[in-house]
């Protein structure tokens, strides 16, 4: 009854809370919805975060349909999903990636699990940049900031070019069509 309360109240689905809580593992819950569903679910060394794989579909799409990409080959794309029955999604996959998705299954634990692990890395490697600017960021008494803006900007390697390539760089990564900085 308690799994079934959290269950409802998060609307995370009921096996995944039964791992949370350690009254199942994800191997049990792996090997009843591979019998339920018929479809074959993802190992866990296929769900390790891989970038290049893992860039081929927007994080906003990915966080919205629970979809995890595994692998990409020429033509096909491997995809982990929570809900594998979604031909909608499926579709959408197909018209964003051009690619012919194969659908294996995941929990919801596993894609949890995958979004910290991914999204979290991605954001450390910013926090870093940003944290070496503030190292870096001391102002020159005798400079005025248009001039240390201008040196910044000339020189390819200092921290702020390296941010902004960074931004830049995850906005292509995500599909973007804007970047929006306050």
């Amino acid at each position: 009854t308690i799994a079934l309360a959290e269950a409802k109240a998060t609307d995370v689905p009921l096996g995944s809370i039964l791992v949370k809580l350690n009254y199942i593992t994800i191997q049990d819950l792996k090997d009843a919805l591979s019998a339920q569903q018929g479809i074959e679910m993802a190992s866990e060394e296929q769900l390790k975060p891989q970038t290049k794989v893992a860039q081929i579909l927007p994080e906003n799409f990915i966080k919205a349909n629970k979809v995890v990409p595994i692998s990409v080959t020429d033509k096909k794309l491997v995809v982990g999903m929570v809900n594998p029955g979604d031909t909608t999604v499926i579709n959408e996959i197909v018209y964003i990636t051009g690619l012919k998705p194969t659908v294996m299954m995941i929990t919801h634990f596993e894609f949890e699990r995958f979004l910290e692990q991914y999204y979290h890395e991605r954001k450390e490697g910013t926090d870093s940049i940003i944290s070496e600017i503030n190292r870096d960021g001391e102002i020159e008494k005798s400079e005025s900031l248009w001039e240390q803006v201008d040196k910044e900007i000339q020189d390819a390697s200092g921290v702020v070019s390296k941010f902004a390539n960074k931004i830049i760089t995850n906005g292509i990564d995500q599909h973007a069509s804007d970047i929006h900085i306050e």
